[in-house]
């Protein structure tokens, strides 16, 4: 509302000083020309660090959360030297950035302020020149009252007057500057809501689904209705029309799978690995070496960059996620028990 009040005066007290005197208003907007400028200036820096400072105490946060959650395996390893020296590093980012971005916040108003009393004396001089000089004075009011050469000529009436609204007209600006630092915060802070907001639905192409299934003497497979036990991937084929089913096992294969979080940075690169249905397997190595992201690639919860996953023998981009995720139990690392589990 302040901007909106503080925009409307402005045009308001324009649009007077175009009718008292267009050369003191030229003035006044060489100089409005200039708070713009500064505006900008310091407006986008602050923009550009508020931006960053939102991104830092993410990145802050989220450590301490983590070495939180992690205490016991910190302490285990003796890892807490490495952890605060980690902290103070991402501590010192979050303090410069938010440095900056006060900085040049509370550097901008003064600024505005300061231009807008050297435009106020601009317009003192503008207007003493007039006077003395007994020059014409270039007005809608002069144009409206031509005949009167009274109000042709500037006089001392028009300059206070003018001076007035100078001061109205200068302090509005400096409030829509201000309103623009808060704007940037909201907006800074608002960043990553949007882009939460832009992500597209998650896509399902599969067609491959998980159904009851009776086991018959023969070895066959057929679907049925009521709850048996035994599962069986219902696989329609559009080649010919023809539908098969394939027992679920348990058979999970990775071969020459590449991923990453970011494309430009590759997580796993060509990784093969398999589990038969039975098989305990085991995955060990460091924090961020890709034991978790296995996990997630297997239940779909990120599309893989190349190479295969198969399920039972079907790649799992065939299968719908939810009968996927249906067939899959997975504990991940921060359990969260309730009651009655």
């Amino acid at each position: 509302p302040t901007l909106i009040q503080s925009g409307a005066i402005v045009l308001v007290v324009l649009a007077i000083m175009l009718y008292f005197s267009v050369w003191m208003t030229l003035v006044l907007f060489a100089g409005v020309v200039l708070m713009f400028f500064v505006a900008k200036r310091f407006g986008g820096g602050s923009a550009r660090y508020f931006v960053k400072q939102q991104r830092s105490v993410a990145d802050t946060e989220g450590f301490v959360q983590e070495m939180m959650n992690g205490q016991k395996v910190v302490k285990v390893f003796n890892h807490e030297a490495a952890s605060q020296a980690d902290f103070d590093k991402l501590n010192e980012q979050l303090y410069q950035n938010s440095y900056r971005a006060n900085a040049y916040a509370n550097m901008l108003g003064p600024i505005i302020m300061n231009v807008g009393n050297i435009l106020y004396v601009l317009v003192v001089t503008m207007g003493c020149a007039l006077l003395v000089s007994g020059s014409y004075n270039l007005s809608f009011n002069a144009l409206l009252h031509a005949a009167d050469p009274d109000r042709t000529r500037m006089a001392v009436s028009v300059v206070v007057t003018f001076l007035s609204m100078t001061k109205q007209f200068t302090g509005n600006i400096n409030q829509v500057s201000q309103q623009i630092n808060s704007v940037v915060m909201a907006m800074a802070g608002a960043e990553r809501i949007f882009t939460l907001m832009d992500e597209q639905p998650e896509a399902d192409a599969g067609y491959v689904t998980l159904v009851n299934a009776r086991m018959n003497p023969d070895g066959s497979v057929t679907e049925v209705a009521e709850h048996t036990g035994h599962w069986a991937w219902k696989h329609p084929h559009t080649a010919d029309g023809t539908v098969t089913y394939t027992p679920l096992r348990g058979d999970v294969r990775l071969s020459d799978v590449t991923f990453g979080y970011d494309p430009e940075k590759p997580v796993l690169h060509d990784v093969t690995v398999y589990a038969e249905p039975g098989q305990k397997v085991a995955f060990v190595g460091a924090t961020g070496a890709g034991k978790t992201t296995i996990t997630n690639l297997i239940n779909r919860f990120y599309d893989i960059a190349d190479g295969k996953i198969r399920y039972d023998g079907i790649n799992i981009n065939k299968i719908k996620k939810s009968d996927l995720r249906r067939s899959l139990g997975i504990v991940l690392q921060d359990t969260n028990l309730f009651a009655g589990t």
